[in-house]
């Protein structure tokens, strides 16, 4: 490495170290640059020429939905900022920064998202599988069962569904398979405009 990017060097004053170090790590997701900035600004502080080969070869991995920072042989200081790091990330929404949790899509993928972050995710996730699973809500040419469908979806299925003159008198919502084809249509439109998925596998 040359010795231009040696941000870990302890010759280097500390602003010096920091705005030479911050270019290097840009894969971060948006929401989680001020908390990396302050777990590099502690990496900064506790430079010594023991923990240069560790700092030298640190790396950021976004790993179990967490910002984790990995590095050969840390001591128990660099350690603890990488845990440090670690357990912030999971209450802080990884798209905008607000508050936010650790959340669980299914058995292999989570984010760390705000509730208005987490709000278009669950719908177009919700969307994703009636799209390639319709046969799991629409059966025997008919849809209607409500708790076949994603508890997201229910109310939009629900008023979907009692537009048409056939389910004036149904307490239970249904479609027919021409119906319920319409209908996943428009959520096909309706998942055009939501953002990609913000999970990471697990």
């Amino acid at each position: 490495m040359s010795t231009d990017h040696r941000w870990f060097d302890p010759s280097h004053p500390p602003e010096q170290a920091f705005s030479i170090a911050a270019p290097l790590f840009v894969s971060i997701p948006a929401g989680w640059q001020a908390l990396w900035k302050d777990t590099l600004r502690q990496l900064v502080s506790v430079r010594t020429a023991d923990r240069e080969f560790s700092l030298n070869y640190l790396s950021l991995e976004l790993e179990d939905s967490l910002l984790q920072l990995d590095m050969p042989s840390p001591d128990p200081v660099l350690l603890g900022i990488a845990r440090r790091c670690a357990e912030r990330s999971k209450f802080i929404c990884r798209q905008c920064g607000r508050r936010g949790k650790l959340r669980q899509f299914n058995t292999h993928e989570a984010a760390a998202l705000c509730a208005q972050c987490a709000a278009p995710e669950l719908l177009g996730r919700a969307i994703d599988d009636v799209i390639r699973f319709p046969s799991l809500i629409c059966i025997g040419g008919r849809a209607d069962r409500l708790r076949r469908v994603p508890e997201v979806l229910r109310k939009l299925f629900a008023r979907a569904a009692r537009q048409s003159a056939l389910n004036d008198d149904v307490a239970e919502p249904s479609m027919d398979a021409a119906e319920f084809r319409r209908w996943v249509a428009h959520l096909e439109q309706v998942r055009s405009f939501l953002p990609p998925s913000a999970s990471a596998p697990i």
